[in-house]
């Protein structure tokens, strides 16, 4: 069962779009992002973090000493969010006019690009609508991901 919330989710999806590592923890149901220590603290920093077993590093240290307990969390393929924008189209433009441009946009070169700026050029709220829709399903696609994890660890 996924005890994680949409919120925790969400965040995870910024990361790993940002390309941090994430790793879903398959022994305590958490993730972990994978942020490279020595960006956010100094070497001292961290041995001395390491020296005093400071909570902040102890899921660093587990995920070197049992890397088989995490499983690599995946971006959603560009095809699936091209197929996000078509469904989008399709369904939630009720603007005939303004479903053709979003469809030309999405046609051609750099679509992701074209279609955000079609969305912003033409309408605040349903760009809104859009990075609404976007997100929810980003959640959907990562929670699969993760019942598929824990599906598979359960075996």
């Amino acid at each position: 069962m996924l005890k994680l919330t949409d919120q925790e989710l969400e965040a995870t999806i910024y990361d790993i779009e940002a390309g941090i590592e994430c790793y879903y923890n398959k022994q305590n149901h958490t993730i972990f992002t994978n942020i490279e220590l020595d960006i956010i603290y100094s070497s001292s920093e961290v041995e001395e973090m390491i020296a005093q077993k400071d909570e902040r590093i102890i899921p660093y240290l587990d995920f070197e000493k049992n890397p088989d307990n995490y499983s690599f969390l995946s971006r959603m393929p560009s095809s699936d969010s091209y197929r996000l924008m078509e469904t989008f189209i399709n369904y939630h433009v009720n603007d005939e006019a303004l479903q053709r441009k979003l469809q030309r946009a999405i046609d051609q070169k750099k679509p992701f690009r074209r279609f955000k700026d079609t969305l912003i050029n033409n309408s605040d709220q349903l760009m809104r609508a859009w990075s609404k829709f976007e997100m929810n399903k980003k959640i959907d696609a990562l929670k699969f991901q993760i019942q598929l994890i824990i599906d598979a660890n359960e075996d």
